[in-house]
């Protein structure tokens, strides 16, 4: 490869690299400057409206329906459960326990890099794993608005 072609290379791609460092950037702006249950809240919506920007333009029509079957099959079942006072024990309880993971380890290596654990900070009186249902939940409800609106949109 010649160096004209690896500069045409990395000029191809950065605009894609220059979107994705700018929302690394306001998420990390929001998720510090905003109360955690907020920041999640809108971290999630905005998590949604990425996975749905990329099924749109990467899946067949079919799968964005079952998707969004599927997640209004995790918010039902999450309703039923809470209506009747039982722990959803579907989909939603494991979507969850993944974000609560993923929240855990994005911490340990947050804090092996040298920088203060978020948990450590008094200002946040949540731990950042305790707002892991928002964040699943404000994925999951912008998740169907999106997919169903764009679906409906597309007829």
């Amino acid at each position: 490869m010649s160096i004209r072609e690896i500069i045409a290379s990395l000029r191809e791609a950065l605009p894609t690299v220059l979107l994705v460092l700018a929302i690394l950037v306001g998420a990390a702006v929001v998720i510090w400057f905003l109360p955690s249950r907020t920041a999640a809240i809108i971290v999630g919506v905005v998590v949604a409206a990425l996975l749905t920007y990329f099924l749109l333009r990467n899946f067949e029509r079919i799968t964005q329906v079952a998707i969004l079957w599927l997640a209004i099959g995790v918010t039902a079942d999450a309703a039923y459960a809470r209506v009747n006072d039982q722990t959803p024990v579907g989909i939603a309880s494991a979507l969850v326990k993944f974000a609560e993971a993923i929240i855990k380890l994005g911490n340990i290596m947050i804090s092996s890099l040298g920088i203060p654990a978020v948990a450590a900070d008094p200002r946040f009186r949540a731990g950042p794993v305790s707002v892991a249902p928002e964040f699943v939940w404000a994925f999951v409800l912008a998740l169907i608005v999106f997919l169903a609106f764009n679906l409906l949109r597309r007829d």
